[in-house]
C-alpha cells in the first residue's frame, strides 16, 4: 500500500538579528578590502544577483500587520519567505533589528499561497487575502557575503547590497526607483555586543550611517508616496523596580532610537525642521 504523499511542513521561524548601514556605493568594495576585514574572513562567497518581488494585497493587508511576503530569485534558486517588518520582538528599537522569518525552498516563479496556509501563518495572514496577493514592487541587487570572527567566538555575516528598489506602473515601466547601497552585519554566533564593535571599527574607516528601514519598508514607501516624517519620543521602559544601570540602558537606548526614527525625516524630507527639533 503506497503512502499518501506528505504536505509541505511549515519550517520554524527563524531569528535574526541584525544591524543595517548606509554607505556611498563607491565605498562598498573599499569595505570589502579593509585589513580589519580580511583579518577576520573565515569564508567569502562569490557575488550573487538577487531579484525579490514583494508580494501584498492591494489594500496592503499583510503591510498593516507588519509582515513581508517575497519570492527572492537567485540564479537557479527560488525562495520564498515572510518576515516581520518591526523590530518589536526583542529589538530595542536602537539600531538593532530582530525579526522571525519562515523561507521555503519553491520551484517556479510563481508565489506558493498553500504554505501560508499552515503554522503560525495561518493565523498571522487571513485566509481571505491569499487569493488577492500580487508583486508590488522589486528589489535587484547584487549581493556579496563575508563571514567574519568577531571577538573570542563571535561570528557575524557581512553582506554588501547594491542595486536598486522599484515599482513598476501597468504599463510595465518603472514609475519609481530608489538605489539601494547597505551594509548589513547579521549575528550568526555571540553578543549583540560584537555586531556594534565591528560597525563601528568599520565606521572609523569608512562613513556609514544607520538605518531601520527594511528593504521592504523602503519599498512600501516608493509605492505610497510616503514620505519620511517626524517622530515624538517613544516611552521610557523604567518602573519603580527599575535599577540604575538598567535606567541608564533605557535611556540610552531611547535616545539612539529617537534620533534613528527623525534622521530619514531630515536628511531625505528636505531637512524637517519638526523632525529637527525632536533631535535636538
Amino acid at each position: 500500500m503506497n503512502a499518501k504523499p506528505k504536505a509541505p511542513r511549515t519550517p520554524r521561524p527563524e531569528r535574526e538579528v541584525e544591524i543595517k548601514l548606509l554607505a556611498d556605493p563607491a565605498d562598498l568594495p573599499r569595505i570589502a578590502a579593509l585589513a580589519l576585514v580580511r583579518d577576520r574572513l573565515l569564508t567569502q562567497a562569490d557575488p550573487v544577483r538577487q531579484h525579490t518581488a514583494y508580494f501584498d494585497t492591494p489594500g496592503l493587508a499583510l503591510a498593516k500587520r507588519g509582515l513581508a511576503l517575497r519570492l527572492r530569485r537567485q540564479g537557479v534558486k527560488r525562495e520564498q519567505s515572510v518576515k516581520t517588518m518591526s523590530s518589536g520582538e526583542g529589538g530595542d528599537g536602537a539600531g538593532i533589528a530582530v525579526r522571525r522569518e519562515w523561507r521555503w525552498a519553491v520551484v517556479g516563479d510563481g508565489l506558493d499561497t498553500s504554505l501560508l496556509r499552515q503554522g503560525d501563518l495561518s493565523e498571522l495572514i487571513p485566509p481571505d487575502t491569499l487569493d488577492s496577493l500580487s508583486p508590488l514592487f522589486t528589489t535587484d541587487v547584487q549581493r556579496t557575503i563575508l563571514l567574519l570572527r568577531a571577538g573570542d567566538e563571535g561570528r557575524v555575516e557581512l553582506a554588501l547590497d547594491l542595486g536598486q528598489a522599484l515599482v513598476m506602473s501597468p504599463d510595465g515601466q518603472p514609475s519609481a526607483r530608489h538605489t539601494i547601497s547597505e551594509v548589513e552585519l547579521e549575528l550568526k554566533q555571540g553578543e549583540v555586543a560584537d555586531l556594534f564593535r565591528l560597525a563601528a571599527d568599520i565606521h572609523a574607516r569608512v562613513p556609514l550611517r544607520l538605518s531601520t528601514r527594511s528593504k521592504a519598508d523602503l519599498g512600501l514607501a516608493l509605492l505610497t508616496g510616503a514620505q519620511p516624517r517626524a517622530h515624538p519620543v517613544r516611552p521610557l521602559g523604567i518602573t519603580p523596580i527599575t535599577t540604575v544601570m538598567e535606567a541608564f540602558r533605557h535611556i540610552g537606548r531611547n535616545g539612539l532610537a529617537h534620533l534613528l526614527d527623525n534622521q530619514p525625516a531630515f536628511t531625505e524630507a528636505m531637512g524637517d525642521p519638526a523632525a529637527l527639533r525632536e533631535m535636538a
